[in-house]
């Protein structure tokens, strides 16, 4: 578990140098700061909106509510495995080369558990909007316990969406080292015909 947080903060770090030239997402502390104070605005101004709210609007939300409920978790697992496949082509490159991982003391899953860690909070802005703008409506209708599975489905979501993109980029790596492979067998004979 050691293991696995360090490398979690040593990948966070060089996603946050890769993109420091973008502005605020230049430091882990700002994000936090920065999704904690949205999530505070919006959750204040959505709780504060439905004491203004009438009794049967409310009735038509409960229904609504119950359909987001289980529909957002969906929705969280589509959209991050898209986002992780952009993110695969937008860098280009892992921030660890495959060889690097090879001869780094730690294991395969813990380099995997640490990349998805560090890309759910570098990406945890969504699920702090979302979260804010349920959780007023379950304290509003006193679905406490709902709040804590609600969060749960959220982060498994983004978890298992995020496995699949680690997936993904496993055999991206892997096929792109193959075709390096074989075109550079295949430099080598045309070469030696061209000679």
């Amino acid at each position: 578990m050691k293991k696995i947080l360090l490398l979690t903060i040593v990948i966070l770090k060089g996603i946050t140098r890769k993109n420091s030239r973008k502005g605020l997402s230049s430091d882990p502390k700002i994000i936090l700061f920065i999704n904690l104070v949205i999530f505070l605005l919006i959750f204040s101004s959505v709780y504060l909106a439905l004491s203004i709210l009438k009794e049967e609007t409310l009735i038509t939300a409960r229904s609504a509510l119950n359909e987001l409920i289980i529909n957002i978790p969906f929705f969280i697992f589509i959209m991050f495995i898209l986002v992780g496949i952009l993110l695969i082509f937008e860098t280009g490159e892992s921030i660890f080369d495959v060889e690097t991982i090879n001869w780094i003391p730690i294991k395969p899953y813990e380099y995997v558990v640490s990349s998805i860690i560090s890309t759910m909070y570098i990406y945890s802005f969504p699920l702090f909007i979302l979260t804010a703008l349920i959780i007023p409506f379950l304290i509003k209708f006193q679905a406490f316990f709902l709040i804590l599975i609600f969060i749960l489905a959220l982060l498994s979501s983004k978890f298992m969406a995020l496995l699949f993109v680690e997936i993904i980029k496993i055999f991206l790596e892997a096929s792109f080292s193959k075709i390096k492979r074989i075109k550079g067998k295949y430099l080598i004979n045309f070469r030696l015909f061209l000679i």
